[in-house]
């Protein structure tokens, strides 16, 4: 299989997985949080038409449509856009949701107000494509929010120790921390990870200097570690803080 057919069995082998995790979020209510940090840089005031790339389970989708807003889910996994509709549904919300790749949004020109996504351009074989798709389906003054990591980069020696006394805390106070996918199957369900383009840079420095040259504006970044996690999540994700970045069109 080629690199981007690996990186879609890794999610098929991952949505169960993933699907618990997200439902966990809500029933800890770490949801609220993510709403309130997205739509703090919301590009306008009333109801959005917004595109959240990657949804996986739903998690975006849903939290921002029980916001009041409109949204279409799209992820390249069949199985992840079904544990999306099982979610929804759960939650008795109705976003769209599509079996799309991220590279190649299917919608017109300026479909959008606003863009999302979660954990998901350390994972494309072509974040620039993306990056210049996402520009394009965007509305006018219309504003893309992407969160992620550096979680597939060569982590250095302090991140790494850090890591694992976190986690040995982690298991201590908690228990064994959530994992989407069985230690058995781990190979192919991140091996790809060393492989991506991503792997070596630097983010989100690299990210804003890649908007830049496609044309977004009034592009700025933050780390969220204390804005969109609870105590227990942060425990798990301080050696290597996720990142907010926004930009608009």
């Amino acid at each position: 299989m080629g690199l981007s057919e690996n990186v879609k069995e890794g999610w098929r082998i991952s949505a169960a997985g993933y699907s618990k995790i997200i439902q966990e979020e809500f029933k800890d209510g770490v949801n609220k949080f993510w709403a309130e940090t997205i739509l703090s840089k919301a590009p306008y005031d009333g109801v959005l038409k917004i595109l959240d790339v990657g949804t996986g389970p739903g998690f975006f989708a849903i939290l921002l449509s029980q916001a009041g807003h409109k949204v279409c889910g799209i992820d390249a996994s069949a199985e992840m856009i079904e544990r999306a509709r099982e979610n929804a549904l759960n939650a008795q919300v109705k976003p769209e949701l599509y079996v799309m790749d991220s590279h190649n949004p299917d919608f017109t020109d300026n479909t959008f107000d606003l863009i999302v996504s979660r954990n998901v351009v350390w994972t494309l074989t072509d974040p620039v494509k993306a990056y210049r798709e996402w520009r394009r389906v965007l509305k006018p003054s219309g504003r893309l929010i992407v969160f992620d990591g550096n979680w597939s980069s060569n982590i250095d020696t302090r991140v790494r120790a850090q890591s694992a006394s976190d986690r040995e805390e982690y298991v201590k106070k908690y228990g064994e921390p959530p994992v989407s996918y069985k230690p058995d199957e781990e190979e192919k369900a991140r091996g790809w990870k060393r492989d991506m383009p991503l792997n070596n840079e630097k983010r989100p420095d690299w990210d804003e200097k890649t908007l830049s040259s496609i044309g977004y504006r009034d592009i700025g970044s933050k780390f969220v570690l204390d804005e969109v996690f609870d105590e227990k999540r942060k425990l798990l994700n301080r050696a290597n803080p996720m990142f907010m970045l926004w930009a608009s069109k």
